[in-house]
C-alpha cells in the first residue's frame, strides 16, 4: 500500500481529475423520460422556494410571517418618505379583515391624531379599540376627533356611560367633536400645542390653515 503524505497536495481551485456525475450525463436514449421527470420535480409546489410559493404563503401557519412582512414593507415605505407621524382617518370604509389588522397596527404606531368619520360596526371597533388603548395608557394620549357631532352623539351616549359608572368622567374628555375640516385641523393643532408636542411650526401651521379657508 502506498503511504499517503501527512499533508496532501492542495486541490486545484477550479479543475478536477475526475468529472462529477452531472458533468457526464447519460445519453438521451438511455433514459428518454429523464428530462420529463426532472421537469416534474422542478415544477412541483414542494420544490418551489418558500417566498415564491403563493399557496404556502397564504396558509394559516404563515400568517405571522405575512404580518411581519406587511409591517416591514410599510415601515420601509414610510422611512423612505421620512414620515414619522400621520393623522389616521377612518370611517364608513369596508375592508377585509387582514387589511383592517394591518391598518390598526400602523395607525396606532404612527398616529399623531385619530379622526373618525361616521361609520358602522368596523368604525366603532377601531374607535373603541383606540380609545381603550388611550384610556388604559397602553399608548400615549393623542387627539381623537369625531367628525359629525349630531351623528356621534346619537350613536354614542357618553353621559350615560359616565352616569352608569362604565367609564370615568375623565374618559369622556379623551375625544371631542368637529363638523368641518378646519375645526378638525385647528383642534388637533391646539391639542398638540397644549401637550407641548406641536405637529408643525407656526409658519407651516398658517400655510396648512390657509388650505381650509
Amino acid at each position: 500500500m502506498t503511504r499517503r503524505p501527512t499533508v496532501p497536495q492542495p486541490a486545484h481551485p477550479v479543475e478536477r481529475h475526475e468529472p462529477l456525475p452531472w458533468e457526464r450525463p447519460k445519453p438521451p436514449d438511455e433514459e428518454a423520460d429523464a428530462m420529463a421527470r426532472l421537469r416534474a420535480i422542478m415544477e412541483h409546489p414542494a420544490y418551489a422556494e418558500a417566498d415564491r410559493d403563493i399557496d404556502f404563503l397564504h396558509t394559516d401557519a404563515t400568517r405571522g410571517a405575512r404580518l411581519q412582512l406587511d409591517y416591514l414593507k410599510t415601515e420601509q415605505t414610510l422611512a423612505t418618505h421620512s414620515i414619522r407621524r400621520c393623522i389616521a382617518v377612518f370611517g364608513s370604509t369596508r375592508l377585509r379583515e387582514p387589511e383592517t389588522a394591518r391598518r390598526k397596527l400602523h395607525f396606532m404606531k404612527r398616529a399623531a391624531a385619530i379622526v373618525a368619520l361616521p361609520g358602522g360596526f368596523g368604525t366603532l371597533d377601531e374607535l373603541f379599540g383606540a380609545l381603550t388603548l388611550i384610556q388604559t395608557r397602553k399608548v400615549a394620549p393623542m387627539p381623537v376627533v369625531l367628525v359629525g357631532e349630531a351623528y356621534w352623539r346619537s350613536v354614542l351616549d357618553v353621559d350615560f356611560l359616565i352616569e352608569s359608572g362604565s367609564i370615568d368622567a375623565e374618559d369622556g374628555e379623551l375625544f371631542w367633536y368637529a363638523d368641518t375640516a378646519a375645526e378638525t385641523w385647528n383642534g388637533i393643532c391646539t391639542w398638540h400645542k397644549l401637550n407641548h408636542s406641536p405637529l408643525v411650526d407656526d409658519g407651516d401651521a398658517d400655510e396648512a390653515q390657509s388650505r381650509f379657508s
